[in-house]
């Protein structure tokens, strides 16, 4: 389901709680030293201790369950219909601190990517049983700059050089590249292969193949997402947004900008009749929604202490730095 937001008139609602997660049925949020579910009727549905450091968190999804990553060590999996939940810390001495955002694979498993002290490696790990399913080979590098699942492939960007494809079951690893050149975050999914921006220019790697594609009059910073033939794109230092079309080889439309984008999200918006692919950016202290289907601005606003926006099926929501956060309910019903 697509995150559809009525941007006639942006309305936000703010609460004064670190929320995790929102939709239309239920809120998950911090009270005090919990983390409670409740219904939004404000009906409890279940709640368990919340960790110490639960500002850095990673949250899913799992349809019939909410799973939060806190601290790169927590998991808390809150049962939508009020089970008890499964709360427990994994073994980071075995498995290792969680560093990236978590994917589900199968109906019990998730993948992430894991740091053991100088290693790192992708795990597919059973979030039910506690226990890993699979990892790959692990590498003496520093970080994960970008991680992103595509059916039954995991691609991974390490040090922002080592490109990696691993199958999502087993995470042996089919294919690895390095790049001589810086390689900006984020990897995009395309055709069976994966797109990446180096030294300015669009690069894509398949089948073993790479293919360097070049936008005229445009330095490429950052790959955003790949909408049918459109790759969407931020240039000049982050500080402009794009729009390329693969299958006409032509710049469509750039939005010149002064200030570093520091985060952005694909969603949707509706307005009147209209429904159009959206990108929600984050800009010092300013929140802004473009319409990236005409290259024009929806929205744009002050929006002070923000420091991560997320998605969820039909909210977005801007975890602030004080504990608070804002959200903008999604459309339920765009029929």
């Amino acid at each position: 389901m697509d995150c559809i937001l009525d941007l006639t008139d942006v309305q936000f609602a703010s609460r004064d709680n670190q929320i995790f997660f929102a939709s239309s049925d239920l809120i998950v949020y911090k009270d005090a030293s919990t983390i409670i579910m409740t219904n939004c009727a404000g009906e409890e549905i279940t709640f368990c201790p919340c960790p110490r450091d639960y500002r850095n968190f990673e949250v899913l999804d799992l349809g019939d369950a909410i799973l939060l990553v806190l601290a790169g060590k927590h998991i808390v999996v809150l049962d939508k219909e009020g089970a008890a939940p499964v709360t427990y810390e994994i073994n980071i001495d075995k498995i290792g601190r969680i560093i990236t955002k978590p994917y589900q694979y199968e109906e019990d498993s998730v993948l992430f990517g894991t740091k053991r002290g100088e290693n790192i490696q992708i795990v597919n790990f059973d979030f039910l049983g506690n226990k890993r399913m699979s990892q790959s080979a692990s590498w003496k590098v520093n970080k994960i700059n970008d991680i992103v699942l595509q059916d039954n492939m995991v691609y991974a960007l390490l040090d922002s050089s080592f490109l990696v494809g691993c199958d999502a079951e087993s995470c042996e690893v089919l294919w690895k590249r390095f790049e001589a050149g810086f390689v900006n975050k984020h990897l995009v999914p395309h055709d069976g292969g994966i797109l990446y921006s180096c030294q300015g220019l669009i690069r894509q790697y398949k089948d073993g193949e790479v293919e360097t594609i070049q936008v005229p009059l445009a330095k490429i910073s950052s790959l955003i997402a790949c909408i049918d033939d459109r790759i969407v794109f931020a240039s000049e230092e982050d500080t402009n947004i794009g729009s390329y079309s693969l299958e006409k080889n032509r710049l469509i439309w750039e939005i010149v900008g002064s200030d570093k984008i520091l985060e952005s999200i694909i969603l949707k918006g509706k307005v009147n009749d209209e429904v159009f692919n959206a990108l929600a950016i984050r800009v010092n202290d300013k929140f802004g929604l473009v319409n990236i289907d005409l290259g024009r601005s929806a929205h744009f606003g002050r929006c002070h202490g923000v420091y991560r926006i997320r998605k969820t099926a039909d909210h977005l929501i801007l975890n602030k730095s004080k504990g608070q956060t804002d959200m903008i309910p999604g459309i339920q019903d765009v029929g």
